[in-house]
């Protein structure tokens, strides 16, 4: 197989990792994600929940990628185009599986703990894997790539996506807090 077609395999697979990791174990047991999905997350949630939708409507996937567009263009400017261009498949495999993948409603695992164990793993070797194809899943994955390159002193972006998990109501993953903070 060559580079190139074994970069895009690991961006697709990583990709669907990460979405899987989202889908099985994050959003049934209300878990916030960091970064940009959490705050994906919490628009989809006050949508839901003002707005007349029906349940089985996944908007996740949607909220997702109108929130990367300003990040995108901020890693136009700064990173190469087939980094841009492997973000934008990333982004679209996350979109449309986060979209056609109906809402699971109970938990697969009854373990709180557990379900964030697997999800930090799936979700983590998904990016991993994203990253090594030389792309990444959009995000503040984004952000801390440009601004790794332009700056490589400044690595301290690994905090952002701890400060987004930490906007929640009162009503969301409120049983979960103690979890929240593994994951």
């Amino acid at each position: 197989m060559s580079k190139r077609l074994e970069q895009y395999f690991y961006l697709v697979l990583g990709s669907t990792l990460l979405t899987l990791g989202i889908w099985l174990f994050v959003t049934p047991n209300q878990i916030n994600f960091g970064g940009m999905i959490g705050l994906a997350q919490l628009i989809d949630y006050f949508i839901h929940k003002f707005l007349v939708l029906p349940k089985s409507l996944n908007t996740l996937g949607m909220i997702n990628l109108l929130m990367n567009i300003p990040l995108f263009i901020f890693g136009y400017k700064i990173m190469n185009k087939e980094f841009c261009f492997k973000t934008i498949i990333s982004l679209i495999i996350q979109t449309v599986l986060l979209s056609i993948l109906p809402v699971i409603k109970e938990p697969i695992v009854e373990d709180a703990l557990l379900n964030v164990a697997f999800a930090a793993i799936i979700c983590g070797i998904g990016v991993g894997l994203a990253l090594r194809s030389s792309g990444c899943c959009g995000g503040i994955d984004i952000a801390t790539v440009c601004i790794v390159k332009k700056n490589p002193v400044k690595k301290k972006m690994h905090l952002i996506p701890y400060v987004i998990s930490q906007i929640k109501t009162k009503e969301i993953a409120r049983p979960h807090e103690m979890f929240q903070e593994v994951f």
